[in-house]
């Protein structure tokens, strides 16, 4: 008869072997994982020779020296890509200190920066000289610690680098010291000067440009079209330049452009002559960089051209006059010889006319001579009572001097002049007070003493002068409106005022529309 039991699998208890089930199971499964960790560690062991021998073959690659050291600096490996920057021999320097195989000072940096890193357990990095066979050479240590009691060293040959950086310094000063010298030769033009890149932006602009345009720096450093918007530029004709035509418009298309003369309305009232000469600006390589302008005033120069123009017609206008008088008088008298009459009208008038010619080439003559610093005064006391009363008289042939009345107080002292020039100032003084006053008025020739100096004056009662003519009386060939027609060649109040000033003296003049005009002077006295 079966016994009552459960059907099924045998417990641990009832292995027939004895064994338990579960510890076979863990026996399999630390045998598995101490398989799987031999071949981990293979597995590293592998990677680890692998990035050994990577590290080898760059420690071999880099240019860089490698030191281990230890904390009294004595070396105890190195590993060098290269021999030719090591210092002495691998013999001599393994096992040695550092400080006792590299020069005094070199070694001394090195004491310093090993202590430094062993305190600070951080990167310490020192640069030094040392004297090779091919030259003296910079180099870069970097030292770290590797421990509590060992040091890295990576040393770096460096002297290209620090020589390019030295090269690049004196390039960047030499590149500064040009610069300075550019500036400082730009600004001490006196032409106006402006420099654009390629682009058109501008990059340098003088004083002299801004104070010739009289706009700003800023306003002149727009495009080159906005500066042509400001400054209008003109023709010679008075017609607007063609932009294109605009020398700096020319000159970025490479071309050398000298001496365009034109017309420029600056930000101030008024016109402007300028010469504009530009030229491009090129690499060696022939590479357009950006242009450079060149503008000069030429206003005076126009406006003397014009007078240069205006006095050779008046020359050529005036000087003909009277000698055509004069030959037509010589004519007469060459017919009318036995008329006593007309050949002595015709006398006084051929002396009337060389009289007024050798006033005129004595103004040009004088005015050269004032003006090249050539004129000698020589100087003496002089009575003007005595002086003025024979002036009078010796130029009464061709100067109405009934018309003259003659103001000298009777106590005057003597003043220091040259009786010649001081007939020239008279001569041109009172010469013109008769021409431009009525034949029917007199002319007040007046002297008034003083401590100093004694003051001449001569007045008129003419028809006057305009007060815009008044700022330009003595000017070189200027001749004042006025109702008659002016005469001679606009030297004579100029001429007077150099002499008056040759002798120390002041000259000016004052004047009512209508009324007549006083002329004033002063002479030191003697």
């Amino acid at each position: 008869m079966l016994s009552e039991g459960r059907v099924g699998p045998m417990s641990d208890q009832e292995n027939p072997e004895g064994q338990p089930a579960n510890e076979n199971a863990k026996v399999r499964r630390r045998i598995a994982e101490l398989e799987a960790s031999t071949a981990r560690l293979k597995q590293t062991e592998a990677e680890l020779a692998r990035a050994i021998s990577e590290l080898q073959a760059v420690f071999q690659a880099l240019p860089d020296l490698y030191f281990r050291l230890d904390s009294d600096g004595r070396i105890r490996d190195y590993r060098a890509g290269s021999t030719a920057d090591l210092y002495v021999s691998p013999k001599v320097f393994l096992r040695k200190r550092m400080q006792n195989v590299l020069p005094p000072d070199v070694g001394r940096q090195f004491v310093e920066a090993i202590a430094k890193v062993l305190e600070t357990r951080s990167l310490v990095t020192i640069e030094y000289q040392l004297p090779m066979p091919y030259g003296e050479q910079i180099y870069e240590a970097r030292l770290l610690p590797l421990s509590d009691s060992q040091i890295v060293v990576m040393v770096r040959n460096i002297t290209a680098r620090k020589r390019a950086e030295q090269d690049r310094e004196r390039l960047l000063a030499e590149v500064q010291r040009r610069a300075a010298e550019l500036d400082a030769t730009i600004a001490s033009i006196a032409d106006g000067v402006i420099i654009r890149t390629a682009a058109g932006e501008t990059v340098r602009i003088n004083s002299a440009a801004v104070d010739l345009l009289g706009y700003s720096a800023e306003d002149l450093k727009k495009p080159v079209v906005k500066q042509i918007a400001l400054l209008r530029p003109e023709t010679i004709d008075g017609k607007p330049f063609l932009e294109a035509e605009f020398p700096f418009m020319r000159a970025m298309r490479g071309e050398r452009v000298r001496g365009v003369i034109m017309r420029l309305h600056p930000r101030y009232d008024g016109v402007i002559w300028t010469s504009v000469s530009a030229a491009p600006i090129h690499s060696p390589e022939g590479v357009l960089l950006g242009t450079v302008a060149i503008i000069a005033d030429i206003t005076q120069m126009h406006e003397a051209q014009k007078h240069h123009e205006y006095f050779i017609h008046t020359i050529s206008h005036d000087l003909r006059n009277p000698l055509g008088v004069i030959r037509g008088h010589a004519q007469m008298i060459l017919r009318c010889l036995d008329k006593k009459d007309i050949v002595r009208t015709s006398a006084g008038s051929i002396l009337t006319s060389t009289v007024r010619m050798n006033a005129m080439i004595q103004d040009l003559v004088d005015s050269a001579r004032l003006e090249t610093g050539q004129l000698e005064l020589k100087r003496q006391p002089v009575d003007l009572a005595a002086y003025l009363t024979s002036l009078l008289e010796q130029t009464k042939s061709y100067m109405d001097v009934r018309r003259i009345k003659l103001a000298v107080p009777k106590t005057l002292p003597p003043v220091s002049a040259d009786p010649d020039r001081l007939e020239r100032i008279f001569v041109n003084l009172l010469g013109n007070a008769l021409k431009y006053s009525p034949q029917d008025t007199e002319v007040l020739l007046k002297v008034e003493s003083g401590e100093l100096a004694v003051t001449v004056s001569v007045t008129d009662r003419g028809v006057g002068i305009a007060p815009e003519d008044m700022q330009h009386l003595f000017e070189r060939y200027y001749r004042a409106k006025g109702a008659r027609k002016a005469e001679g060649l606009g030297l004579g109040l100029y001429i007077a005022k150099m002499l008056v000033e040759a002798h120390g003296g002041h000259i000016w003049a004052e004047s009512t529309l209508g009324k007549g005009s006083t002329f004033y002077f002063t002479l030191p006295v003697a």
